[in-house]
């Protein structure tokens, strides 16, 4: 998944665009076009300068839409499930009945079929990850990153009800250190302590949000051995 946010502190404004993994983009420093989401794994394996796979990914998005990224938080399905249930369950309206029999499992080979009616939820972590992951909707890949933006807002409103925000704040270095193994960032823990402030000073009404949907690009399909 690959979500790009911007915050302006001075006008407390913000954004949220989600841009689709299997984008055909060119892959700076490599002179190659490839899916968006392989620019992460070739930094991987290649160990780019500055950071390796999240530094390549910001670079090629950079790249590719003209926007300056200068930090990335990355965390794993692990870490995600943690987050959730620390905050306990996530209030989620789903639209419309998912049935995904082929829904992967966390570990190893096979499935792990998700199914879920249309209604109103409380979810943990475990079946909000199922819910943000699942393509088995008529839109698909799109539909799946609307979704993930739902949850994110969805998130957001629970940590800012309440009392529950400050207490948190205060626990971000506990936190912190007990997801390490899941969560890479090139924030420092100062820095996030601060960066959550400020997102929670911008009201729901100054977030936009968007997806790269087929509206805004062109359909094509790749051979079996990743050419075009």
């Amino acid at each position: 998944t690959i979500i790009l946010l911007t915050l302006d502190p001075i006008t407390k404004r913000g954004g949220m665009l989600s841009i689709p993994r299997d984008l055909w983009v060119e892959i700076p420093d490599y002179s190659v076009y490839d899916r968006i989401n392989t620019a992460h794994f070739r930094g991987d394996v290649d160990h780019y300068p500055g950071g390796g796979g999240p530094a390549l990914a910001m670079r090629t998005v950079q790249q590719n839409f003209g926007i300056q990224v200068s930090y990335y938080v990355r965390f794993n399905f692990y870490a995600f499930v943690q987050i959730i249930d620390k905050l306990g369950c996530i209030p989620i309206t789903v639209s419309e009945t998912i049935d995904d029999p082929s829904y992967p499992a966390m570990e190893g080979p096979g499935f792990d079929p998700f199914h879920i009616e249309a209604g109103d939820y409380c979810m943990n972590g475990e079946t909000l990850l199922k819910y943000a992951r699942t393509r088995a909707t008529f839109g698909s890949d799109f539909d799946r990153a609307a979704r993930q933006q739902q949850v994110i807002y969805a998130v957001r409103e629970q940590v800012l009800s309440g009392s529950q925000f400050s207490t948190l704040l205060t626990q971000v270095p506990d936190i912190y250190a007990t997801l390490q193994s899941g969560v890479s960032t090139n924030f420092s823990v100062e820095q996030l302590v601060e960066l959550a402030r400020l997102a929670s000073e911008i009201p729901k009404e100054n977030i936009c949000s968007a997806v790269v949907n087929g509206n805004y690009i062109e359909g094509m399909q790749t051979l079996s051995d990743g050419s075009q």
